[in-house]
């Protein structure tokens, strides 16, 4: 609930704003899983100061993850989800193609 709070609170936001500024966001949802996210996250810098998202429970980041897939089919034209498990040569490309298309289609 807190999650969904915090991103509804996100959506609130972007829908106060004028029309044109909102219908040019673009969110990339990178999805990957949480689970596998931490442990790496942990495994990699383990010297890393510890932040207030880093004591949330598994099922805040579970439901921040499924509002977001949530928002991308509701707002298919702005929300696009990037498999973020993938190596990070193929994210960044995806990454790329996704603006540059949505930029060429502004023109």
């Amino acid at each position: 609930a807190k999650a969904r709070n915090i991103i509804a609170e996100c959506e609130e936001l972007l829908l106060n704003q004028a029309q044109v500024v909102f219908s040019k966001t673009l969110v990339l949802v990178l999805h990957y899983r949480i689970i596998r996210a931490l442990k790496k996250r942990a495994n990699k810098n383990k010297n890393r100061e510890v932040n207030r998202l880093d004591l949330e429970s598994l099922k805040f980041y579970d439901d921040v993850r499924n509002t977001f897939l949530e928002l991308s089919k509701k707002y298919k034209d702005r929300y696009v989800v990037i498999d973020a498990s993938k190596s990070l040569d193929e994210v960044v490309e995806t990454t790329y193609k996704i603006i540059k298309e949505k930029l060429d289609g502004l023109r």
